[in-house]
């Protein structure tokens, strides 16, 4: 295993999506993944005792926002759709297999690898 590809906290990824869409992603680090959970946990206190509450569609949007950063291939109604925070709310809200898909991909860092290894090697 080679250390130094986890020391590297902002490298980006091409991933193919579907049959002609690629989207560039960030690895999401144990610690940030930690750090989405905190925030979509709400924390009330009912007669007096603490209770947390996770959100899952908060989380799904934080997560995606940390980790998408550009996308090709996407559209609305016909006209190329831009990666906004909101457009990515909107995959990650609406559709469960993209949702899943990014949930899944951007905390395995070896997947990512291998992706990227992939990429070189068909450029090549």
């Amino acid at each position: 295993m080679d250390l130094s590809v986890l020391k590297q906290s902002d490298r980006r990824y091409w991933v193919p999506w579907g049959d002609d869409a690629e989207v560039c992603l960030r690895h999401i680090t144990r610690e940030e993944l930690r750090e989405i959970f905190k925030k979509a946990t709400v924390t009330r206190f009912v007669n007096h005792a603490k209770s947390e509450e996770f959100d899952p569609g908060k989380a799904d949007c934080l997560l995606g926002r940390a980790a998408i950063v550009e996308w090709k291939g996407f559209t609305d109604g016909g006209e190329v759709a831009p990666c906004t925070p909101e457009s990515i709310d909107l995959v990650m809200t609406r559709h469960n297999t993209f949702a899943k898909f990014i949930n899944d991909t951007v905390i395995d860092l070896d997947y990512l690898v291998g992706q990227e290894r992939e990429a070189v090697a068909k450029n090549s």
